[in-house]
């Protein structure tokens, strides 16, 4: 029978958040993904993912409390992972 084995893995985000007006804002975030190597029967597979990604975008909320958000990430770095480059998001969220 085979045996899988995880390390832990880590995850730091943060984002800066800049307000021109209460309801238009500039925000910066980035994230960083170490640890989780693997090991199946004892043998390491050297595949810890080692991935950083970085974001900007602009938000809008609208008097009525929906929030618009248009963003664009791009991986830095990613080792033994998905590796997105040039992503475009924009995404609406409305309270009911």
């Amino acid at each position: 029978r085979n045996k899988l084995e995880q390390d832990v893995s880590y995850a730091l985000t943060g984002y800066l958040r800049y307000k021109f007006t209460p309801d238009f804002q500039l925000v910066t975030g980035a994230q960083v993904n170490r640890g989780g190597a693997t090991s199946i029967n004892g043998v390491d597979q050297n595949n810890a993912p080692e991935n950083t990604r970085l974001s900007v975008g602009l938000l809008y909320l609208t008097s009525n409390k929906d929030q618009w958000q248009l963003r664009y990430s791009n991986d830095l770095n990613a080792e033994y992972g998905f590796k997105t480059t040039n992503e475009l998001v924009l995404r609406l969220t409305s309270q009911f």
